[in-house]
């Protein structure tokens, strides 16, 4: 009976160290990719000298919007992959929003974009300078409310934890909630992503 015990505890320790180890790599790759976000987000100067490749990638075009908030982000995802792989098609900041009015032909995204150049005509000026600008207003007027902050709520509770998911959708579902909430620190990334594992001391 305790040699069955005992076998039975030696199993347990070999499982929890092959699960340990792929924790283990799931936060390395999560550090990884947190890195390069930060790298990325650190502006680099580049020399006038050195010339500027065109894009030969033929990036699929975005698709009509209407005006549902589930679809704003993917819509907006969209567009902003569309103007980094094809920049060169574009030689304003204004044909970029111009661009993206293009695609909001129904619903309240028509409506948008007709009080937009309804304003424009009226004013004689541009509505949105900069596409950074536009990008803000699109996300208060059709991507999820208080995003981030819902994010931010749900990290603080037990709403992400493991629970019956497995070890890939638990890895999604928490790189989708800590890109929403604009977490950037690792350590703390590190520690929520542990907590949130389902236990595994159970014999």
């Amino acid at each position: 009976m305790d040699e069955d015990r005992i076998e039975h505890l030696e199993e347990q320790v070999v499982e929890l160290k092959a699960q340990n180890e792929l924790i283990n790599n799931t936060l390395s790759t999560l550090i990884d990719k947190i890195d390069l976000l930060v790298a990325a987000s650190t502006p680099r100067a580049i020399s006038p000298q050195v010339p500027v490749q065109k894009s030969h990638v033929k990036p699929s075009p975005s698709q009509e919007f209407s005006r549902d908030r589930a679809k704003g982000r993917a819509f907006l995802n969209s567009c902003e992959l569309y103007l980094r792989l094809a920049p060169h098609q574009f030689t304003s900041e204004h044909k970029k929003v111009s661009w993206a009015y293009s695609f909001m032909k129904s619903g309240c995204a028509a409506l948008f974009v007709d009080r937009m150049l309804h304003s424009e005509m009226r004013n004689n000026k541009v509505r949105y300078a900069t596409w950074s600008e536009f990008r803000k207003v699109f996300q208060e007027e059709f991507c999820p409310k208080n995003e981030a902050q819902v994010a931010l709520a749900k990290l603080e509770t037990s709403g992400y934890y493991q629970g019956h998911c497995s070890m890939d959708e638990y890895v999604n579902k928490f790189r989708v909630l800590i890109d929403q909430a604009g977490y950037m620190e690792g350590l703390g990334i590190v520690t929520k992503f542990q907590r949130g594992l389902q236990t595994l001391w159970e014999f």
